[in-house]
């Protein structure tokens, strides 16, 4: 292979978190909770049914349901959908609350109990933010009563049960050159740090923090890279 695949890659994304103990992983840094509080992960399909923006049917990059517990006695259902955006988009925030709310109506559609679920989350990573979160580097922000109407008249509506989180990688590196402290919390940082490497002596050294979620997550990473995983998956799919 003439190129290593790094996090930022979606393919490369796709095959190392679809891996459910590092997907857990993953979601337990981006909510700031242990992993051992998320349960029963389980991957659903990728491509939203029904009719989308200009016909095209919108395959994310993963889509997991799960349950999470909050209290010895809380446990809730969620689902939660994460997008590695690598290529800068204007209109990419517009596309990410059409895709959250078109997949909170469909679970809604297919029965699910309101009462019983968490929010949905949209988890996004942006390696080229767009311009309106230049100066974001990770914003947590509830959406509530926004309706978003498609050119097919399609109407969709974002309830009070989307949470959307925006991980600016491109400002987390622009910070770090500059040598200025980033205001994270620890998992946060430790979760910059790997979505952000871009090379190998990044990821050897985030080897010496000894995390377990990140070994395992640059194992496999390396594994893809090594048996080019990542097209026999492409294929699958295509």
């Amino acid at each position: 292979m003439s190129e290593f695949y790094y996090f930022t890659n979606d393919r490369a994304f796709k095959i190392v978190f679809s891996e459910k103990p590092l997907l857990a992983g993953l979601t337990a840094a981006v909510l700031n909770i242990d992993r051992s509080q998320i349960l029963g992960i389980r991957l659903e399909p990728q491509e939203l049914p029904a009719k989308n923006i200009k016909g095209k049917f919108p395959i994310l990059d993963i889509h997991a349901s799960m349950k999470i517990r909050r209290t010895t006695k809380q446990l809730r259902r969620t689902h939660a959908i994460y997008e590695m955006q690598d290529i800068k988009q204007e209109v990419f925030t517009t596309r990410v609350f059409f895709t959250a709310s078109r997949v909170a109506g469909n679970l809604l559609r297919a029965g699910l109990d309101y009462d019983e679920h968490t929010p949905l989350y949209s988890v996004n990573f942006l390696n080229h933010a767009p311009r309106n979160l230049k100066e974001m580097l990770f914003t947590e922000a509830g959406i509530y009563g926004h309706d978003l109407t498609s050119d097919n008249t399609t109407h969709v509506m974002c309830t009070d049960a989307i949470t959307y989180f925006f991980l600016n990688l491109e400002r987390y590196r622009e910070l770090k050159k500059k040598g200025l402290t980033v205001p994270l919390s620890g998992r946060h940082e430790r979760l910059f740090r790997l979505m952000s490497a871009t090379t190998q002596k990044e990821l050897d050294e985030l080897l010496k923090i000894g995390d377990d979620f990140i070994v395992k997550a640059i194992e496999r990473l390396r594994k893809a890279n090594i048996t080019g995983e990542e097209k026999n998956v492409m294929r699958a799919r295509e």
